[in-house]
């Protein structure tokens, strides 16, 4: 008849102007936040002044060719180590996974690791969206800067990375900028310290004239007359004081031997007069100590002689 039937068997079903990818990119996106694999906290700081760099990207693609031109011009010290990588297609998530593997087992790990591709749709990025790639970075030792597209891309890869830099060829400005930005203080230090030296140079040449001037320096040996001068004076006085001294002690000298002369026995004698003792050596003061019989010496001014005493007469 005139109505017809049709069976309509749907397979799969998409929210309204959202593709499957799209979706998967917001579902993974939600899983990483909720377990804090984009926590600011948790990224590692990029180095300052790194001196190697490693590079996992394609060795044939404009990307590596700009960032070589960079690092060559702005930072030729650097070590840069360039890891082939399948960026785009089938193998790429786990080669990329493998690449990071391998920098972290380097012996001598490089300082930061670039990740990333040129631009390109959603399909040629959809690697870089990867859970497994986004764990990779995560567990990576090395600071890891994601350089995925353009600056209106954005992939799971540049949210959990350490830093996000919106191209390859800022990512390489990124490392380059470090040094740019450490020669820009040394260069200030260097003018902070060379104007500390001179002030300091002339603040010492100041004191130096200072002290210079000073009438020692001016006349050195007027000082040394002066002290000369003193010198002679204090000689002079101390000649003068032991002089003095001398004279005064050679007069109670001869007092003291003339007060000897007059108190000594031999110089009575000489007077006439004479000293009994005993025999013993005591002077006789009083005849009645002696009696008769007794032995007795007399001194004389000149020469002695002993007796005996025959009669005693204390009276």
């Amino acid at each position: 008849g005139k109505r017809g039937q049709y069976q309509i068997v749907i397979e799969k079903i998409e929210p309204k102007g959202i593709g499957s990818l799209q979706l998967a990119f917001q579902q993974l996106k939600e899983k990483l936040f909720k377990e804090g694999l984009f926590d600011e906290k948790k990224k590692k700081p990029i180095p300052i002044m790194p001196f190697s760099v490693g590079i996992a990207t394609s060795s044939t693609g404009a990307a590596i060719r700009d960032i070589l031109k960079i690092l060559k011009t702005e930072a030729g010290f650097l070590r840069v180590i360039l890891r082939p990588t399948l960026v785009q297609g089938e193998g790429a998530r786990d080669d990329i996974v493998k690449a990071i593997l391998e920098f972290n087992s380097l012996p001598e790990k490089v300082d930061v690791l670039i990740i990333g591709r040129g631009g390109g749709s959603m399909e040629d990025l959809w690697a870089f969206n990867e859970e497994v790639v986004a764990r990779a970075i995560s567990a990576s030792r090395i600071p890891v800067i994601s350089a995925v597209g353009h600056e209106i891309d954005t992939t799971i890869s540049d949210l959990v990375a350490d830093l996000r830099a919106e191209t390859p060829t800022a990512a390489a400005k990124i490392i380059v900028s470090k040094k740019t930005e450490i020669l820009r203080l040394l260069q200030r230090d260097s003018l902070l310290i060379t104007g500390f030296i001179k002030e300091k140079i002339s603040n010492l040449k100041d004191e130096l004239n200072a002290f210079i001037a000073r009438p020692a320096f001016r006349h050195p040996l007027q000082k040394i007359e002066e002290l000369q001068q003193d010198i002679d004076g204090y000689a002079r006085s101390a000649y003068v004081a032991i002089h003095n001294f001398t004279k005064i002690m050679e007069e109670r000298l001869a007092a003291a031997i003339g007060k000897f002369h007059a108190l000594n026995p031999i110089s009575i004698l000489a007077r006439g007069f004479s000293l009994t003792t005993t025999s013993g050596g005591e002077i006789i003061k009083e005849a009645s100590s002696l009696k008769q019989g007794d032995t007795v010496r007399t001194r004389l001014a000149k020469g002695s002689f002993q007796s005996k005493v025959v009669k005693i007469d204390d009276r």
